[in-house]
């Protein structure tokens, strides 16, 4: 399994345990000085070939960015492998790394967590975190076992790793192997946010918006907190903070404001944040309406299954909005708005089922999709549903009944997934 597709998983799997993978993925990319750090080239090899192992760490480490050689993955890996050999821990969760995501040699998932297990034998904490992450999504062919999770977490945040202590917070907050324990999530968090991990850093504004782990509310607590997770980098704090300047909680409203925090979330890929981006190009808020980046916000959002987003992207296409007009494609993206519960969707569902915009008129769809729009308290919904009823047969009527009742249903089964 790749480094991404690693990440990746830790995302899908609730967006929970993402701080490890980051951390670890920080300190692949931007490696920490060495002895050797400030030397050339020339002086470091003298000193790897020598068989000095920081020197043939840091000599791995200067090929792989290119600083002072050549940039060349496959001698940055064999000299991060002889340090490992050697007995370097960092050298030995770096060789990992490689093999896990494929660097310089071809990606081998049970060498990756061989290394993992020899650096973290020697204590190293990013070797404990990323086993801790492997053992609570059961990665790599592991079974997952929440206790291996918790002790290796629990080594890597005693020796002061901020995302380890994220990681404890999330498994209390949830009761991932722990029973739920609010203060104890609260705990953890707190500790990783005093060390300016951005994602515990929310979690402390969340508890405190909440009134949580012991806490009272506290709004002014909860909005510094949250201020200090988005200027951190965390994506849902951007998007909340984005959200109190649009609407103006407790403050002016301030557009600029929240097209930035909206953006800023957006490229992190921040489904909400997306969509809000997405209509502020397309009302034309703060800046000039722009359709082309309207529609390239709302597919991003909608491709991450964002009802919102949805609709909208189903609304271009119908209207021919920066897109090419398609009755097919308006449908299938209002179809998928509608099963989240869009009223909306809903509502032009109905519209393209009485006026036969792309198929056949069927009045016995239209009655259920303007009833399920109606029960969404759309006002429109209702008064076409009345006019419709009036042009209705026994039969149409008999259909839109069976309809609806599917409909209610699938609706129920989606919300229970």
């Amino acid at each position: 399994m790749s480094l991404k597709t690693f990440c990746s998983a830790l995302l899908i799997a609730g967006g929970l345990f993402v701080g490890d993978a980051a951390l670890a993925a920080q300190a692949f990319y931007k490696p920490a000085p060495t002895a050797f750090s400030d030397k050339p080239f020339d002086a470091v090899k003298a000193a790897a070939d020598k068989g000095d192992p920081v020197a043939m760490h840091a000599l791995g480490l200067l090929y792989f960015t290119g600083k002072g050689v050549e940039r060349n993955w496959t001698e940055a890996f064999t000299w991060a492998q002889k340090a490992a050999e050697a007995g370097l821990a960092e050298a030995q969760f770096r060789t990992a790394y490689y093999y896990d995501g494929g660097y310089g040699v071809a990606e081998d998932n049970a060498k990756a967590i061989e290394w993992y297990r020899k650096a973290a034998a020697q204590g190293h904490a990013g070797a404990h975190a990323q086993l801790g992450n492997i053992a609570v999504l059961g990665l790599y062919g592991e079974k997952v076992d929440f206790a291996a999770a918790y002790a290796h977490y629990r080594t890597a945040a005693d020796k002061g790793d901020a995302d380890a202590m994220y990681d404890l917070g999330i498994m209390y907050e949830f009761g991932e192997g722990r029973d739920k324990s609010d203060a104890e999530a609260l705990k953890w968090y707190q500790q990783a946010a005093t060390k300016d991990q951005a994602g515990a850093a929310y979690k402390v504004f969340v508890f405190y918006d909440e009134g949580r782990g012991g806490l009272i509310q506290d709004a002014a607590k909860s909005r510094e907190w949250l201020i200090k997770a988005a200027k951190l980098g965390d994506d849902n704090a951007q998007y909340e903070l984005g959200d109190v300047y649009y609407y103006g909680k407790d403050v002016e409203p301030d557009l600029a404001e929240a097209f930035k925090w909206f953006g800023l979330s957006a490229m992190q890929d921040n489904a909400e944040a997306q969509y809000s981006l997405g209509y502020m190009y397309f009302a034309g808020e703060f800046l000039e309406a722009d359709n082309d980046q309207a529609y390239k916000w709302f597919r991003k959002a909608a491709d991450q299954d964002d009802g919102n987003a949805q609709y909208y992207v189903g609304y271009m296409f119908l209207k021919g909005l920066s897109v090419k007009t398609s009755y097919s494609d308006a449908k299938s993206w209002f179809e998928k708005a509608a099963l989240k519960g869009h009223g909306s969707a809903m509502l032009q569902l109905g519209i393209m089922a009485e006026n036969a915009m792309g198929m056949a008129q069927d009045r016995g769809s239209a009655f259920a999709w303007y009833s399920l729009s109606a029960e969404k308290k759309n006002d429109e919904a209702k008064e076409k549903l009345k006019a419709l009823e009036g042009q209705m047969t026994g039969a149409d009527k008999s259909k839109g009944k069976t309809l609806l009742a599917e409909r209610k249903a699938a609706l129920e089964a989606e919300a229970n997934k």
